[in-house]
């Protein structure tokens, strides 16, 4: 399982990341190779998007091995999917929504004097107009509503979004260029996430 993992004042770096398990693997070498990466790369928090798969089958052996992991359910389990795995060393309660492509814990490290808001985002590709809205309305709302308690907000995920920018590397800092590529024009997607 994860090794313990100590905080201090001067020490504030909380490591999060996201990745897109749609096609992973559940054999107990994928998971064990993810457990790793989660390890050698000292993660705090994880949103794994597009699971595809019946929770237990993925979450399941994660828990087994020693981590933390909250799914938010949904109706068609053969599809979609997020969740959020958590480093043991952190405190945590699961905040309720109303869509089942979001989902948010709220996590304290015992030596940290700050929250966090952990929101796991899945916009589905297929999904309409009215429910990316939706969806990106209760984003804001839980956003705002903890950021005045000054809790700090991450919001990660697969937003299936085009937005004329790509990363590119440099110098080892990532940074976000222009492209004006026609091939992937600004979808609703896209506006959302560069306005929000």
């Amino acid at each position: 399982g994860p090794p313990r993992k100590q905080h201090t004042q001067r020490d504030t770096v909380v490591k999060i990341a996201t990745w897109n398990v749609a096609n992973m693997s559940t054999t107990e070498t994928a998971l064990a190779y993810m457990s790793s990466v989660l390890n050698r790369h000292s993660i705090d928090f994880l949103a794994l998007t597009e699971t595809h798969l019946e929770d237990d089958l993925l979450v399941g052996r994660l828990r087994s091995m020693n981590w933390n992991v909250e799914v938010r359910e949904r109706d068609n389990s053969s599809t979609g999917g997020v969740a959020i795995v958590i480093h043991k060393a952190w405190d945590y309660e699961l905040v309720q929504t109303d869509d089942e492509n979001v989902i948010c814990i709220l996590a304290k490290h015992p030596s940290l004097h700050i929250e966090y808001l952990i929101v796991g985002v899945y916009v589905p590709f297929s999904g309409g107009i009215a429910e990316q809205y939706m969806m990106a309305r209760t984003i804001t709302l839980i956003k705002a509503e903890f950021e005045s308690k000054g809790t700090m907000v991450v919001v990660l995920g697969d937003w299936n979004a085009h937005t004329h920018y790509r990363q590119e590397q440099h110098a080892h800092t990532p940074i976000l260029r222009r492209t004006g590529d026609a091939r992937h024009p600004v979808n609703a997607r896209g506006e959302a996430l560069l306005s929000f």
